[in-house]
């Protein structure tokens, strides 16, 4: 940084090139923790990166054979009780299995809906403290990046505070204008 008897051109290069290293880690921190970036991360980490359903399936089968045949022998008991039952009350073979497919989606797409509600919930937990600790630590850098430069400025101890404080309300200001809002 620059001396005690810096002129007011350099303080402003000075300042300038702290609001061009703020405004960098801004954007190099919304592209990390994007939510495309973090899953991404989590899917490369744990290995379960460009899976396909019926590596599902087939992982579901070997791993655990006896429920994922009971799942599929209850799944079609289920279908074709209901496509009978149908049958018999009404005359639209069609229409019969058309509900019982419907009941079926429904029913699947409800499960499915609430086990991916339980498991954004769990990452968002996970990923909350790590995004507390790096505000956090982004925080105390410009804390200490402020400090460092009030100190720095030739005035008498009383205008420090009122200096810090502008400089601040600037930095608070530049970052509502940067950053989004949330929804």
């Amino acid at each position: 940084m620059t001396s005690r008897g810096s002129s007011a051109g350099e303080l402003e290069e000075d300042v300038d090139r702290a609001r061009l290293r703020v405004g960098a880690t801004i954007v190099q921190l919304r592209s990390n923790l994007s939510p495309r970036n973090l899953a991404e991360e989590i899917a490369r980490e744990s290995g379960i990166q460009g899976i396909s359903a019926t590596d599902v399936v087939e992982y579901c089968v070997k791993r655990h054979p006896i429920p994922t045949l009971l799942i599929g022998v209850g799944a079609g008991i289920l279908a074709f009780s209901l496509a009978r039952s149908h049958r018999k009350a009404t005359n639209s073979d069609g229409e019969a299995l058309r509900d019982a497919a419907a009941s079926l989606a429904r029913s699947a797409t409800d499960v499915f809906r609430d086990r991916a509600q339980r498991k954004r919930q769990e990452f968002m937990g996970a990923a909350k403290p790590h995004i507390e600790a790096g505000a956090s630590h982004i925080s105390d850098i410009i804390g200490k990046g402020v400090d460092n430069l009030v100190g720095q400025i030739p005035a008498n101890a009383e205008m420090r505070p009122v200096i810090q404080s502008a400089i601040q309300t600037l930095l608070f200001t530049a970052l509502n204008a940067i950053l989004p809002r949330p929804r």
